[in-house]
């Protein structure tokens, strides 16, 4: 792995093909057992973008993000040497492709967060009731309560709330249970399928929805799907392993 990073530090932009350092960036991921979360979190400002008709944007940006998604997960918490800083700047960002990933993060472990940060990144322009509920969801899948702030954003009657409570009590525990819950809630099914229809930061909630309930839910999010950066350059895919027992 030093090979890599030593190789991802000597870029040339000039010559150097950035879907490879994306690729590679996205193969360190997958490692577990190293601390690169906050190596990870180097590159969420990084600006080296790819431009053309698709407005591909900046991939090492979203590697970098899902890099130090997966090194959370693998640690179950939050890194003490994280500048919160870069987590706030990158979860309140308007870009979904850079903010689902850390917000994923900051949604599993907000009641281990100053509560600065977290109001922070609620009060950003770019929050919104997806963003909340995605925290929540995160939340519940690392066996805790959503934050108070962050379900103050969705109020007492969301539905993200119905879907908490399924999960505490265990009154889902296949596909048909989750179908015959959702013919009988019209507000839950409207959300679910509204979800079907969104971006990053909402398939990313289906996809959580999907782990929380130990993927039994037959929802058809891929965390490829969650992850799409809508390159135009073809791209290997790379088999990500899923979120059974956690986020």
């Amino acid at each position: 792995m030093s090979g890599i990073r030593e190789f991802l530090a000597n870029r040339d932009r000039g010559s150097d093909d950035i879907v490879i350092h994306y690729e590679l960036l996205r193969l360190l991921a997958m490692h577990h057992g190293l601390d690169l979360a906050s190596y990870f979190t180097s590159y969420l400002r990084d600006n080296w973008g790819m431009k053309g008709a698709k407005n591909e944007g900046f991939p090492l940006r979203y590697a970098g993000a899902w890099g130090f998604f997966f090194a959370c997960l693998e640690l179950k918490k939050l890194p003490a040497n994280i500048a919160m800083d870069e987590l706030v700047w990158g979860s309140s960002h308007e870009d979904p492709r850079l903010a689902t990933p850390l917000l994923m993060v900051v949604g599993a472990f907000a009641n281990k967060i100053p509560q600065a940060h977290l109001d922070a990144i609620v009060s950003s322009a770019s929050f919104s009731p997806s963003r909340a509920a995605l925290m929540c969801i995160a939340s519940a899948t690392m066996e805790d309560k959503p934050n108070e702030s962050i379900l103050r954003v969705l109020g007492p009657d969301h539905p993200v709330q119905v879907v908490i409570a399924l999960a505490e009590k265990k009154l889902v525990t296949s596909s048909d249970d989750w179908e015959r819950k959702l013919e009988s809630d019209a507000s839950l099914n409207y959300w679910i399928g509204s979800l079907k229809h969104g971006t990053n930061a909402e398939w990313a909630i289906l996809y959580s929805i999907d782990a929380l309930f130990d993927n039994k839910l037959d929802l058809a999010i891929d965390l490829l799907d969650v992850q799409s950066q809508d390159l135009a350059t073809p791209v290997g895919t790379l088999t990500m392993f899923g979120m059974s027992g956690g986020i």
